[in-house]
């Protein structure tokens, strides 16, 4: 989507990850909230790499 909404922007991949990361941040904080689960850095990571590569 990030590449429809910005064709000339030469950060575009970078505007992306931040995003993701963005995104990855809340669904973690999210999962803090919810009873069994543990939120983990490391997915947010991992889903911001998957959003470089």
């Amino acid at each position: 989507m990030v590449y429809f909404e910005f064709p000339k922007h030469s950060f575009r991949t970078w505007t992306a990850a931040i995003i993701t990361f963005l995104i990855a941040m809340a669904g973690e904080y999210h999962q803090s909230l919810t009873g069994g689960r543990t939120p983990s850095f490391q997915d947010v990571m991992l889903g911001t790499a998957d959003a470089i590569v």
